[in-house]
């Protein structure tokens, strides 16, 4: 049985500091 992805929710404002936030969740495996 493998385990399941970590969830998370990241607000975008359409700022460079909310976008890098989503890629760098992603990248460590979120789904967001």
């Amino acid at each position: 049985m493998t385990n399941p992805k970590p969830k998370g929710i990241v607000l975008l404002s359409g700022g460079i500091d909310s976008t890098t936030t989503l890629a760098l969740a992603q990248r460590q495996g979120f789904e967001v």
